[in-house]
């Protein structure tokens, strides 16, 4: 029994000690390199907050969120669990893809003047949108958790 404590605590303080190297080396590397982190985090931040990389960021977590929570909708109603329950998730994507695409064609539209292609596009968001949000409504009624909210 001791023989067991004493090789288990030898493995400790090996994964201890393994563990302080990787952390030193790891600190190592950001103090030699400060200088060209601190200028990659500058160029990051200046990229996110700009009102593109901030619009960007925007629709991320809007199809996040959206393909998530409509996701299992079209997976049930829909395609049925097909492709191993993964085919209404993608058209959930798809859905939001194809909005939008068609939000940066309407942007496109109005910075040439086109008044029907903008329409056209608006159109495109708005049956896209719709979609979506059913769905997504439709599955935040089907949590559980949340159905005291709606």
């Amino acid at each position: 029994m001791a023989l067991f404590a004493s090789s288990s605590l030898l493995l400790l303080a090996g994964a201890v000690a393994a563990g302080l190297l990787f952390a030193g080396t790891i600190l190592f590397g950001i103090i030699k390199n400060r200088a060209a982190i601190g200028k990659r985090l500058a160029q990051a931040t200046s990229a996110l907050f700009s009102q593109i990389g901030f619009f960007t960021l925007v629709i991320l977590v809007f199809m996040m969120i959206s393909v998530l929570e409509s996701g299992e909708f079209f997976n049930v109603n829909i395609t049925h669990g097909a492709l191993f329950g993964i085919l209404g998730y993608a058209l959930a994507l798809g859905f939001d893809l194809v909005s939008v695409v068609c939000m940066l064609a309407r942007l496109n539209a109005l910075r040439l003047r086109d008044e029907s292609g903008a329409r056209l596009n608006l159109l495109g968001v708005v049956i896209c949108a719709a979609v979506s949000a059913f769905a997504f409504f439709h599955g935040l009624r089907l949590c559980s958790h949340l159905t005291i909210l709606l």
